[in-house]
């Protein structure tokens, strides 16, 4: 017998309850069904000529507006400052994961950081930088800088 694909019966999940008259915005086939907002037609339209890779740690633009995201909330980052966990990887000091639970809202529990740290510190390493993700919870990453407010004057 052969393996169905996951996606696939998604999708004909989606076709039949739509059929049968259900309103369903349909996020997993990668078709949200939504329409695309004339600012975002706009760039896409005009980056038509730029189909090569990018820069792996990310264009300026792009580092600026994520830089800009963070300040914007109170959290003073320089877009050099921007990176991705592989490209951290590759500093030579490596990644220290902190666990995210949705109750801290898309940022490391802020409690939770000192027993990451403390961890690190006695497995040897010397943590220097912390990485950010987008927070998905308006308050987190106010939450989030206060805690690490208070780490950078341990």
């Amino acid at each position: 017998m052969a393996a169905r694909s996951a996606t696939l019966e998604l999708d004909e999940r989606v076709r039949a309850r739509r059929a049968a008259g259900h309103h369903v915005v349909h996020l997993g086939f990668g078709e949200a069904g939504l329409p695309v907002l004339p600012e975002v037609r706009e760039v896409l339209a005009g980056a038509t000529g730029l189909n090569s890779y990018g820069s792996v740690v990310g264009s300026a633009e792009a580092r600026g507006s994520a830089a800009g995201y963070f300040v914007r909330r109170g959290l003073p980052t320089e877009p050099e400052q921007v990176i991705y966990a592989a490209q951290a990887g590759l500093t030579g000091r490596g990644v220290i994961d902190a666990p995210i639970s949705e109750a801290a809202g898309g940022v490391p529990d802020p409690n939770g950081l000192d027993r990451v740290l403390e961890r690190a510190r006695a497995d040897g390493r010397k943590p220097a930088a912390v990485i950010l993700t987008l927070p998905w919870v308006a308050d987190a990453i106010g939450r989030l800088r206060r805690a690490l407010a208070e780490f950078g004057k341990r």
